[in-house]
């Protein structure tokens, strides 16, 4: 080899890579501590910098493997994470009191778009959590707190929530018990007097007309043991809303007219004839015995008969009228409005 320096072809670089191929190095295993070459060469090369065409080889030999897997060795791994963990620690690390530009941000987000990333391991989670055990945290600024927002109402993202937690409860979510009650108290005192009053106080008409129109579509022909997945849970619910409804506290509540009784002649022959005077169906819905069996999945007490005026003592014929039980629920409220709706029918029926 002529003397001078001799700077290698492409074609002399290929042909030694595929003549070591396979082959153990010199200095594997070897460090700078025991063995005096590596030292050496260490010394030697301190300050030399890589080409870009080098530094991209051994980002594409790295690439998608772990230090163990580099380093054919987990203490050897673990060795030079400690190493680099050191050397990068605190202010001599390069990005020490920096901050990404706006343009580095959108370009490291573009990067990582679609990419599913690695869930931490246990171990990894548990050395995160000593590390920040007693650490006081700063509180967010307000710019963080409106790009979390932002970042939590995006669509693709409360689509992921809802297909996370679709069907399960909180210990599900949460993995214990313990977390899943924190949650709840939280919860429950963040939400403690905010959120009093019908949807339409708390969010406005339009946005009250499309959750009531959501919360109707999801529980539609849905019993509430269903919704609720439990009989226990759904008479908690039924007692709630009775207590909540009993009495004065009921929009409808007349100052307990409910409560007086009806008047003798009113008895199961004057019903019954009520039913035949009408055709055995509901005046309002106009749905007959069967079709009422089939929609309530219940045989027995689908009729009730009505008095139009609401006057349980005036029990002529003309004052009394053949409802479903559906139908004789909604008349409750409106009076004004069904009381003259009834009275032109009943006196069109009459005159026929």
């Amino acid at each position: 080899m002529p003397s001078g320096i001799y700077i290698r072809t492409k074609q002399h670089n290929e042909n030694l890579s595929k003549a070591k191929k396979g082959k153990p190095t010199w200095n594997k295993g070897l460090t700078k501590e025991i063995d005096e070459r590596v030292k050496k060469l260490s010394i030697n090369r301190k300050g030399i910098k890589f080409t870009e065409e080098h530094k991209k080889n051994i980002s594409l030999g790295h690439k998608d493997k772990s230090w163990e897997q580099i380093m054919n060795s987990k203490e050897k791994a673990e060795e030079r994470k400690k190493r680099q963990s050191k050397i990068t620690k605190g202010e001599n690390n390069p990005f020490y009191n920096k901050k990404h530009t706006e343009k580095s941000r959108k370009q490291m987000s573009e990067a990582s778009k679609g990419k599913k990333k690695k869930p931490f391991t246990e171990e990894h989670c548990k050395n995160i959590g000593k590390a920040q055990k007693g650490k006081k945290k700063k509180p967010f600024t307000k710019e963080a707190k409106k790009n979390m927002r932002e970042a939590a109402n995006r669509p693709e993202v409360k689509r992921k929530q809802i297909e996370f937690r679709k069907d399960k409860s909180y210990e599900e979510i949460f993995g214990s018990e313990e977390k899943a009650q924190k949650v709840k108290e939280k919860q429950s005192k963040s939400h403690k007097g905010k959120h009093s009053g019908t949807h339409i106080e708390r969010y406005g008409e339009e946005r009250a007309k499309e959750i009531s129109e959501k919360i109707s579509i999801i529980r539609r022909d849905k019993t509430w043991e269903e919704i609720l997945g439990s009989k226990e849970k759904a008479d908690e619910r039924k007692r709630k809303q009775s207590e909540r409804q009993m009495g004065e506290k009921n929009w409808n509540w007349r100052g307990g007219i409910g409560l007086e009784p009806y008047g003798p002649e009113f008895n199961n022959t004057l019903k019954q004839e009520i039913f035949e005077r009408d055709h055995g169906i509901c005046r309002v819905c106009k749905l007959n015995k069967e079709q009422l069996q089939f929609l309530f999945k219940r045989d027995k007490w689908i009729f009730h008969v009505h008095h139009i005026d609401y006057n349980k003592k005036n029990n002529k014929e003309e004052n009394l009228i053949n409802l479903c039980i559906k139908c004789h629920l909604v008349t409750n409220g409106n009076r004004d409005y069904w009381e003259n709706y009834f009275s032109i029918r009943q006196i069109g029926a009459l005159a026929c």
